[in-house]
């Protein structure tokens, strides 16, 4: 399996900018696994949904702003990085696309500002 497996085209304008403020109103997609259908729901049916026993598990990660566009040094080639987790001061674990050519030692710079980056590590295929 590789990561590019997971890309989609998704428009911006479905893409939510800020929470709603009535959050139950928010949008629920439900699967069911028995009969291979989904349904198109709100998220204040969710009780409707959930059976004593069943396993509950909250995501309460948040989203920041960590895509950054950059060029490859010296060949200009373009490189997007989204920043996932900072390992410590300074060092980032970060997606890449392309990431087959990043190499260990691999030099990025972005755009005209003292913001540079180097591979240190190619981490897992």
């Amino acid at each position: 399996m590789h990561l590019s497996e997971f890309d989609y085209a998704l428009p911006e304008d479905l893409i939510a900018q800020h929470p709603l403020p009535e959050r139950d109103a928010s949008r629920m997609l439900v699967l069911n696994r028995s009969e291979h259908t989904f349904t198109d729901s709100k998220f204040e049916t969710l009780p409707d949904y959930v059976r004593p026993g069943d396993l509950f598990v909250v995501n309460n990660t948040k989203v920041f702003p960590a895509r950054l566009i950059g060029e490859r040094e010296p060949s200009g080639g373009r490189v997007e990085l989204l920043l996932v987790h900072e390992i410590h001061r300074g060092v980032w674990e970060a997606l890449a696309r392309p990431a087959q050519r990043l190499k260990v030692g691999a030099r990025i710079r972005f755009g005209e500002s003292a913001l540079r980056a180097e591979v240190v590590d190619a981490g897992e295929k």
